[in-house]
């Protein structure tokens, strides 16, 4: 790869999970997922998905991306 070539980061992608499944993860496991919740973009709208006319929807990707979402925050406060 040359120096030229840039890689954009990918957005976080948080698989929802079901509360139970959390209560037997390691803490490490834990934090990596908050982390991830963490950089989740804010909206679609200020996202640089250019190449979709509309927001993915958690409920049929069972994906979290965005903070504005109610699967975000409620996987943030689990």
């Amino acid at each position: 790869m040359d120096e030229l070539d840039v890689v954009p980061e990918m957005s976080s992608r948080v698989p929802i999970c079901d509360p139970s499944a959390l209560e037997g993860m390691h803490t490490g496991s834990l934090l990596s997922r908050l982390h991830l919740l963490q950089k989740c973009e804010e909206n679609f709208n200020q996202s640089d998905r250019v190449d979709m006319a509309d927001a993915p929807d958690p409920s049929q990707t069972e994906f979290i991306e965005f903070k504005n979402t109610p699967e975000w925050a409620t996987a943030y406060r689990d």
